[in-house]
């Protein structure tokens, strides 16, 4: 059963990344990285 149920989220979790794409992620990543690289004043 739980071998049934893992088949089916991974075939479901993969169709959805292929339609999704990574832009919306690495755009994500993108603005977190400049946040971080910005310098923090006030410490």
């Amino acid at each position: 059963m739980a071998a049934v149920g893992a088949s089916l989220w991974g075939s479901w979790a993969n169709r959805t990344r292929k339609v999704r794409g990574d832009g919306p992620e690495l755009d994500g990543y993108a603005r977190f990285r400049e946040a971080m690289e910005k310098p923090r004043g006030g410490a």
